[in-house]
């Protein structure tokens, strides 16, 4: 998998599009997202939105993500609109987000060197 850096800000900008405007309904069981799990979770959806997949097989591994980690979409959209209104913490999520996505790929050229 290879990560540009340049494309970071251009697929941060898509995610957050589809996952404003792709929630048609919404659920009760609403709630925030904690930090850490919230960079994980985004790190790697911004990583499958990159991958050179079919939009299906993007969507499954979207479900999955989110099963595994018993949250919705509706819990990721709600945890971005809180984080919206709190603008350093949001540029410190995206930061180390975007340090967790750089983390992996260092790790897969290591792996792949092998």
């Amino acid at each position: 998998m290879n990560i540009k850096v340049k494309s970071f800000p251009y697929f941060l900008f898509i995610l957050m599009m589809v996952l404003f405007y792709s929630l048609a309904c919404r659920t009760t069981h609403e709630k925030i997202i904690g930090k850490k799990q919230f960079i994980e979770i985004y790190a790697r959806l911004l990583i499958i939105d990159e991958m050179d997949l079919t939009v299906e097989y993007k969507d499954r591994l979207r479900t999955e993500l989110m099963q595994q980690n018993k949250i919705t979409r509706v819990d990721i959209e709600k945890t971005i609109d809180y984080y919206n209104t709190k603008p350093e913490e949001w540029i410190e999520i995206l930061g180390k987000t975007r340090d967790r996505i750089e983390q992996w790929r260092t790790s897969k050229l290591t792996q792949t060197a092998r």
